[in-house]
């Protein structure tokens, strides 16, 4: 607990500590799937503990009325429980009443820094040591949630582009043909779906065109991004008569590593 009681002070505190609470909590019930919450939980619970005896001494914070996280839920450890119907029905429940979180509360806290004329607080040693933590902690989920959530989508229609956070990868395009044929087909008509083996046939109308016919799905992808071993193979499911392309995927270290070993990397805004 900090040692300065100040009630200026405590009104920066309670700002600094809302928005990294308020953080925590969008990243984790932001997604239905997510990496480990074992840390960020941990920065979430001792920062929700440091908030509420703030708020306990400073009145112009204990009358904020306005719901915020912390407040609501103070463990996020069975958040994505389906099984535990307490923590479902008041996340639910929250979800409905407050769907920022607790930024619209937060404002009012900002407001009081402004009439305190303070703009960051005094941080006694153990508090420096639970933000840098806390700070530590959502930048290592960022980075394994951006992971889980890699994205796949064409420039210029056949250069693929792999998206993690907010960093892109461009590869070389694709070549015009069959491959690239059912490719596209596939992504832009039934994303995230299986594709038998006679709807791509019938797309393609290998009879109308005189062309030899594809029996095998698998086969047509070798030589490409998408073959097995391939850099964008997370992104596919394939067999010799089904295929699906998917729009995201959860990557690996070795599978991150092996698109950049191929491809130019920019940085989105």
């Amino acid at each position: 607990m900090s040692e300065n009681t100040d009630a200026a002070n405590d009104y920066a505190l309670a700002n600094i500590l809302n928005e990294r609470v308020i953080n925590i909590f969008k990243l984790v019930v932001g997604y239905k799937s997510t990496p480990d919450t074992k840390a960020v939980n941990r920065s979430y619970v001792l920062l929700g503990h440091e908030l509420q005896q703030i708020y306990d001494r400073q009145p112009a914070l204990k009358e904020i009325r306005m719901p915020i996280c912390w407040r609501v839920i103070d463990n996020l450890e069975q958040i994505h429980e389906t099984a535990v119907d307490y923590a479902i029905e008041t996340l639910d429940d929250y979800i409905t009443q407050a769907a920022d979180y607790g930024d619209e509360h937060n404002s009012k806290v900002s407001r009081l820094c402004i009439l305190a004329n303070i703009d960051q607080p005094v941080l006694t040693p153990s508090l420096e040591k639970l933000l840098n933590e806390a700070d530590r902690n959502i930048d290592w989920f960022i980075s394994e949630l951006d992971k889980m959530h890699a994205t796949l989508s064409f420039e210029n229609i056949n250069t693929p582009i792999i998206t993690i956070g907010n960093t892109s990868y461009r590869l070389t395009s694709m070549r015009y043909g069959k491959t690239f044929d059912i490719v596209s087909y596939c992504f832009e008509n039934f994303p995230d779906k299986f594709v038998a083996l006679p709807t791509i046939k019938k797309h393609l109308q290998l009879e109308e065109l005189g062309e030899a016919d594809i029996k095998n799905l698998r086969d047509k992808l070798r030589g490409s991004h998408f073959e097995q071993g391939g850099p964008l193979q997370p992104f596919i499911e394939v067999s010799p008569h089904k295929i699906m392309i998917k729009k995201s995927t959860a990557l690996t270290d070795e599978q991150i590593g092996s698109i950049k070993a191929v491809s130019k990397q920019f940085f989105s805004d």
